[in-house]
């Protein structure tokens, strides 16, 4: 937070006396209101991780949700092994990774036309501002990676009778992952990566307008004592 003492020059823009206080109150408002979100790293966030399937067979080409694990919290550890009986999932401050571990409940290795299988990943604290992807050509070249506005909705299918509350929201954004036709499941060990840049989430500024408040009061309060001499 940096407080722009420039601004107030009390002798020329307010030369009564006390106007010092209300001028530095409204500087510190403005400042604290523009200013931008931290860079965040996510070791120690919780991130909810959520899995959807879609087939132009086998659920009639809707989006139908598969697996959630939600508030995990992000570790030097495997946050998510085995994630609905397929990849261990790890996440660190700048990427995540699904690496196969499993394919024996896989319908096809290879994945056929207008087929997908969607990896959304959203964090408790922090924003992902960009992504690229990284990894095994197995998997990487047949993936999307796209970012998800806050206060996204999620509004799947539930064909396989989870029990899963939908639609989801993803109150503050976050990533999506998608795996398309082409993807190769054949070989067990083999990583997509996502690296990404992420920011904290601004807390609320409750106070701001408090405080721009009781500094115009404080102009106006003085003003009426200068006017009534």
């Amino acid at each position: 937070m940096n407080l722009d003492f420039a601004r107030i020059n009390v002798v020329e823009i307010f030369p009564w006396k006390g106007v010092a206080v209300a001028a530095l109150s409204f500087t510190l408002g403005i400042n604290l209101f523009h200013a931008e979100a931290a860079q965040a790293a996510v070791f120690g966030d919780s991130a909810t991780t959520v899995n959807t399937f879609e087939d132009s067979v086998i659920t009639g080409g809707l989006q139908t949700v598969f697996g959630i694990e939600g508030s995990i919290t992000i570790t030097d550890d495997v946050e998510l092994p085995n994630f609905i009986g397929f990849y261990d999932i790890d996440i660190n401050d700048t990427s995540l990774s699904l690496t196969l571990v499993d394919n024996s409940g896989a319908t096809d290795l290879i994945l056929p036309a207008d087929r997908y299988d969607r990896y959304y990943f959203e964090f408790d604290t922090s924003t992902i501002t960009s992504a690229n992807l990284d990894g095994s050509a197995e998997l990487n070249e047949f993936a999307n990676v796209s970012i998800l506005e806050a206060g996204f909705p999620l509004d799947a299918a539930d064909l396989f009778s989870t029990g899963i509350p939908v639609p989801i929201e993803f109150e503050n954004g976050g990533l999506l992952l998608e795996f398309g036709e082409g993807t190769d499941l054949t070989n067990l060990g083999v990583s997509a990566k996502v690296n990404f840049i992420s920011q904290s989430v601004p807390e609320p500024q409750a106070a701001i307008p408090i405080l721009l408040a009781g500094g115009l009061m404080g102009v106006s309060s003085i003003t009426r004592k200068h006017r009534s001499i």
